[in-house]
């Protein structure tokens, strides 16, 4: 395959596997969004937008957050 000059070889390989880990990310994101029953209409809609708006930051958060809610809530005594 012949090589691109625009572009360093590297790119072809880690370009598509970055944009599937940013889609992975994004619809995890998403998914954990929409099961989520600890959330108000407002902060549903908040968290999208983050989500979509910020990619990386908005789903990172939002993941980082939902774990630390279900670590809180085992910690409880029932």
């Amino acid at each position: 395959m012949p090589s691109d000059p625009v572009l360093p070889s590297g790119f072809e390989f880690f370009g598509p596997a970055i944009l599937i880990l940013w889609a992975a990310l994004t619809i995890t994101a998403l998914v954990s969004l929409t099961r989520s029953r600890s959330l108000t209409g407002a902060q549903h809609v908040i968290w999208t937008v983050a989500v979509l708006v910020i990619p990386v930051i908005g789903a990172s958060g939002w993941l980082i957050k939902s774990a630390l809610q279900r670590a809180h809530r085992s910690e409880l005594p029932s």
